[in-house]
């Protein structure tokens, strides 16, 4: 029968051996994780100071260099192949809270059996008003989405040139050709809505191509240019200057403020109460003796006798002194 003695002296043997295995495991593992380090300062600055022949000198340098190449490659691979640790699932206590939140974020058409497991609710806006339309992108250079989209069939900004070259602006309603039939027009202001769309980029986040759209009134489809088609109804708007940065309009002319019309050179010019002028923009910053664009901010075609004869002039309004008609 063994003694106590002998049975403490076999376990701290047995100790001893596990804690020394256990100590060149780590030696290994840090001469497989870092010993590329030790590899590389040796053959930097200890490898020409060495005694050794020059063969064997040869030769250790080999062997040093695999091993290092070796153990950088297991420190890189030890890295990559890291677990990722699982996320921490955050449970909150205020459930009756969170629904409250998440109801003021979803939407006046959102409807329940439209979400299944394969199509996950989303939170998409239905304010159609915010695409710039025209062909222009919405994002960055990205292709503007017109399908399902409502907006109008209004006049381009070639139109709109055509225009400004003569009074006849006045009679309404001005009409865009469609693509589908040249002796087919639509009346600017037309609400349709798209179906497809066929564009191509020109540069700059511009796109040029074709709508196939169904007009909201009659059911009717057609195909126009994209550059006819947009989403907001600026003809409604009270901001008259704001309308002014989307489209042409017609307006009607009634001192009101005490501004004055102005002209270019910023001198009053005597107009006829109730006249009709054409709306071509806001007035935006010009050089020189020019009209306070804080006060003067609508820009528009005035047909009139001048000193040097009848034509359209640029006159500048306080849009308090306009009414729009169309």
């Amino acid at each position: 029968m063994k003694s106590k003695k002998q049975v403490s002296s076999g376990s701290g043997s047995c100790l001893i051996i596990c804690l020394k295995g256990l100590g060149i495991l780590i030696l290994i593992s840090l001469l497989f994780g870092f010993g590329w380090i030790a590899g590389i300062v040796w053959l930097l600055f200890f490898r020409k100071k060495s005694n050794d022949a020059p063969k064997k000198r040869q030769q250790k340098t080999v062997v040093i260099s695999i091993l290092s190449a070796f153990s950088f490659i297991f420190m890189i691979y030890t890295i990559v192949t890291q677990p990722q640790p699982e996320p921490i699932p955050i449970v909150s206590n205020n459930i009756d809270r969170e629904q409250n939140i998440i109801q003021d974020y979803i939407p006046n058409n959102y409807s329940p059996e439209l979400i299944t497991a394969d199509k996950p609710f989303e939170l998409i806006s239905d304010d159609s008003q915010n695409i710039e339309g025209r062909g222009r992108s919405d994002s960055g250079r990205s292709e503007p989405q017109y399908v399902g989209v409502t907006g109008y069939i209004v006049v381009n900004h070639d139109q709109e040139y055509d225009l400004e070259r003569t009074d006849t602006f006045i009679e309404t309603p001005w009409t865009i050709p469609t693509l589908t039939n040249e002796n087919n027009t639509l009346n600017h202001k037309t609400e349709v809505v798209v179906k497809s769309q066929n564009l191509k980029h020109e540069g700059w986040g511009s796109y040029s191509g074709q709508l196939t759209v169904e007009i909201t009134e009659t059911k009717e489809e057609c195909i126009i240019d994209v550059s006819n088609f947009i989403t907001k109804p600026y003809w409604t708007y009270d901001d008259l200057t704001e309308a002014s940065k989307i489209g042409y309009y017609i307006a009607e002319y009634h001192q009101i403020s005490s501004d004055y019309p102005v002209n270019r050179d910023n001198k009053n010019v005597n107009l006829d109460d109730g006249m009709k002028i054409l709306v071509v923009g806001s007035s935006g910053l010009l050089s020189g003796n020019a009209p306070d664009h804080n006060i003067y901010t609508i820009k528009a075609k005035v047909f009139k006798e001048w000193q040097y004869g009848y034509g359209g002039v640029d006159i500048f309004f306080n849009p308090q002194d306009l009414t729009l008609i169309y």
